[in-house]
């Protein structure tokens, strides 16, 4: 902590400041002396006071002492500019306390240090009231958002029934209204095989939007691209998809009230009569292409892993003794279990398979062939 300089202040600066009748009082120092050097008036706008304070100031270093809301309420600004001498910022930096004591520290309650004269803005000094916890313009938005998805969730929680839900969102149930079920039914009869439903706009029921014909590769055209929407889809192979469609585009609280519906609207398509074989979520509608398709419905085997009784069962079916021979067409959590187990099962027969090269020392036939060996070392200091 740098030393007071003892610098005097001027008799001038002394009498203009007590009077309280300035708005800003700019401060320098001149012949080892803190004299004033420029003044604003007081109006009743502190901001339209403040606005001639940069022009005043000019690009010399100095203070200014600035009268916030009341006579005993002052604000300290030490402008030191990029291009001051070493010698005169550390003057600066020094004298501060020493005019403060003189003019009384009880007047000084904030203080401010510039380097340019932006700093010197109201505006910059309006955002420094900040607390250092304020949030940016993005971060408002979004607690906006999850306020209003918050006060939705409540009101929703509160008049509908609950259905199990997962990740902090509580499903609820929408019941289908006329529409809805017609096309559902107009779906099963082949009339149509693709059925478009959306929630009302209460929020309250499930409308039927409607029902239509479509291929592998047109169905991506047939989807909604602002809004979410609930899908029924029949796929050449007769078997029937539901598919969420949630662009990114779409408002976030209208995400949330679809995202707490899905559970209800696949038990009431169920409800009606109709077997779902897959169940989708995208976000973007380019995204569901033949390709896509394809890959859903790829075969009734990678289909069946549907919860972790079929994974048991599937696993525990395998060879003890190496993989099957559809090995390498099974999902990835498959191949790495068996994988894992045929290691497991190798270590407990302590039997060795495609040798190391050292063993080739002990087998006439390189260690190519499937033998067990055991290896003894040789007690500690043996040598």
């Amino acid at each position: 902590m740098s030393c007071s300089t003892g610098i005097p202040v001027s008799d001038e600066l002394k009498t203009v400041f007590d009077a309280k009748s300035k708005r800003f009082l700019v401060v320098r120092i001149v012949n080892e002396e803190l004299i004033l050097d420029g003044s604003g008036n007081l109006t009743s706008s502190i901001a339209n006071d403040w606005s001639n304070l940069p022009s005043t100031v000019g690009d010399q270093a100095c203070y200014v002492l600035v009268r916030l809301n009341s006579p005993s309420d002052y604000l300290t600004i030490t402008y030191v500019p990029s291009g001051t001498k070493i010698k005169d910022k550390m003057l600066y930096a020094s004298t501060k306390s020493s005019l403060q004591r003189s003019l009384g520290f009880q007047f000084f309650a904030e203080e401010l240090h510039a380097n340019t004269a932006s700093e010197l803005e109201y505006s910059h000094w309006e955002g420094s009231q900040k607390p250092v916890y304020a949030y940016s313009k993005f971060e408002e938005e979004r607690f906006s958002v999850h306020k209003q998805e918050d006060e939705e969730r409540s009101f929703r929680v509160k008049n509908q029934n609950r259905l199990s839900g997962s990740g902090g969102y509580h499903a609820v149930t929408m019941a289908f209204d006329q529409t809805a079920k017609d096309l559902i039914s107009q779906f099963k009869s082949g009339s149509g095989n693709l059925v478009e439903l959306k929630i009302n706009d209460s929020k309250d029921g499930i409308n039927g939007v409607g029902i239509s014909t479509a291929t592998a590769n047109n169905l991506s055209s047939k989807l909604t691209t602002n809004e979410p929407r609930f899908y029924l889809y029949k796929h050449t192979n007769q078997k029937t998809l539901s598919l969420y469609v949630c662009p990114p585009n779409s408002p976030p609280k209208l995400r949330m009230v679809y995202s707490t519906t899905k559970p209800s609207v696949q038990k009431q398509i169920k409800t009606l009569g109709v077997t779902i074989d897959k169940t989708k979520e995208i976000s973007e509608a380019a995204d569901c292409n033949a390709a896509y398709l394809t890959d859903c419905f790829k075969s009734s085997y990678v289909s069946s892993y549907s919860n972790n009784n079929n994974r048991r069962n599937v696993v525990s079916s395998y060879s003890s003794y190496g993989p099957p021979k559809n090995f390498n067409s099974q999902p990835e959590w498959a191949r790495n279990v068996q994988e894992k187990k045929s290691l497991k099962n190798s270590s407990q027969r302590n039997s060795i398979a495609g040798a190391h090269p050292v063993y080739s020392l002990m087998s006439p036939n390189g260690g190519q062939k499937r033998t067990t060996k055991k290896i003894i070392l040789p007690p500690r200091h043996a040598y």
